[in-house]
């Protein structure tokens, strides 16, 4: 591998870095962003459950993340379509988008 690959990679690795910290990182947050995911669409509402409980409870989660702001970097950069990151909805995301475009 080239020093500039060499280096690629080792960028890509350290901007990774911060999923290992995540306050969703264990296997018991995946249902409830799953779950966040129907519930952030508009109008979303769980069979289960009052309307947008799964997407308060992410956004419970995010809220107290110490990596929130790296997760919702990489949600803009990338960007994420689906699901809770950084504590946003895709729709709040692209309004994001739009006010850095605009």
């Amino acid at each position: 591998m080239s020093v500039v690959g060499s280096l690629t990679a080792w960028r890509q690795a350290a901007q990774d870095d911060w999923r290992e910290l995540a306050a969703c990182a264990g296997p018991e947050s995946a249902a409830v962003f799953e779950a966040a995911d129907d519930d952030a669409a508009p109008g979303g509402r769980r069979a289960w459950g009052e309307p947008r409980d799964a997407l308060q409870a992410a956004r419970d989660i995010c809220g107290g993340c110490p990596v929130v702001r790296d997760c919702l970097g990489h949600a803009l950069r990338v960007p994420e379509t689906h699901g809770v990151w950084g504590g946003t909805t895709p729709a709040e995301r692209e309004a994001i988008l739009l006010g850095i475009a605009g």
